[in-house]
């Protein structure tokens, strides 16, 4: 069984190895440690399981997105790729904010994904 000041660390990191990995562009591997943590200790602790949903959702649509406006940027001169660094920046902003409630043993949904991980 995990202390609780463990739990809300892995939780964390759940969510800032992502942003981490963002911020150095290498963001396609940011579902990584987020795997890992929930398949470890998602058994053990709802708090990691909820935050390591949450972090591995939100890449999987991250990685989507991108997908998607890299490919509109050659159709709309360059548009999709603004929207795209937006989209990097935002999300990293955002792991961040959650990685920080993560550690203070809060259930903060990310606004990209929601409540689906609540679900699981």
């Amino acid at each position: 069984m995990l202390e609780r000041s463990q739990e809300r660390q892995l939780a964390m990191w759940s969510h800032l190895s992502a942003a981490i990995c963002t911020a150095l562009s290498i963001g396609i591997l940011g579902w990584a440690v987020p795997l890992v943590m929930l398949l470890m200790k998602g058994g053990e602790s709802r708090l990691v399981k909820f935050h390591a949903l949450q972090s591995l959702l939100a890449q999987g649509l991250i990685f989507i997105s991108t997908i998607v406006l890299l490919i509109a940027g050659i159709f709309t001169c360059g548009v999709g790729w603004v929207l795209l660094v937006v989209l990097v920046y935002g999300s990293v902003v955002y792991q961040i904010i959650a990685g920080l409630k993560a550690n203070e043993g809060e259930m903060y949904a990310l606004p990209l994904v929601g409540d689906i991980a609540k679900r699981g």
